[in-house]
C-alpha cells in the first residue's frame, strides 16, 4: 500500500493500461529506502524474444544507471503475472528516482497476442517517486 501522496500526471494511461499495481506506485512520494520494485500485470507476461531489452532505475536527472534487468523465457517471471525485483536495491533517503524501460522488455498477453509493452523515457512518461525523509 502506497504510504504517501500520489500525484499522477502525463504519461500515466501507460502504466495502468497494462498493470493491476505497482510497488511503489506511479509518482508516489514517501517511498521506504528498502522498497522492492513489484509489478502486477493485467495478463499473463513473456520474455520471449527480449533479449537486450532492459528495464532500469536512475536518480531523477542523472544518466548514470543505478540498476538494470534484462529478462528471457527462462526467467522465472515467465507466464505470471507479477514480478517482484528481489535484487533491487537499498535507495537514499529524500531522492528522486526513475525508472525507465525499453520498448519489448516484456510482453503482456492480450486476447491470445504477445504484444509488446511501449517503451517508459525520462521525458513525461517516466516512471517517477520519491523517498522519504531519514
Amino acid at each position: 500500500m502506497p504510504t504517501g501522496s500520489i500525484k499522477r500526471g502525463f504519461g500515466f494511461n501507460r502504466v495502468k493500461n497494462i498493470m493491476v499495481s505497482s510497488s511503489p506506485e506511479f509518482m508516489e512520494d514517501n517511498v521506504s529506502t528498502n522498497q522492492k520494485l513489484t509489478f502486477v500485470f493485467k495478463n499473463v507476461i513473456s520474455f520471449k524474444n527480449t533479449k537486450n531489452r532492459k528495464i532500469r532505475l536512475q536518480k531523477y536527472g542523472n544518466p548514470k544507471i543505478l540498476w538494470t534487468k534484462d529478462f528471457n523465457e527462462n526467467s522465472i517471471f515467465e507466464g505470471q503475472k507479477k514480478i517482484i525485483f528481489t535484487d533491487f536495491p537499498t535507495l537514499e533517503p529524500n531522492t528522486h528516482y526513475y525508472i525507465t524501460w525499453d520498448s519489448n522488455w516484456v510482453k503482456i498477453n492480450q486476447n491470445g497476442n504477445l504484444t509488446p509493452i511501449q517503451p517508459v523515457r525520462e521525458s513525461a512518461f517516466a516512471y517517477r517517486f520519491k523517498t522519504r525523509s531519514k
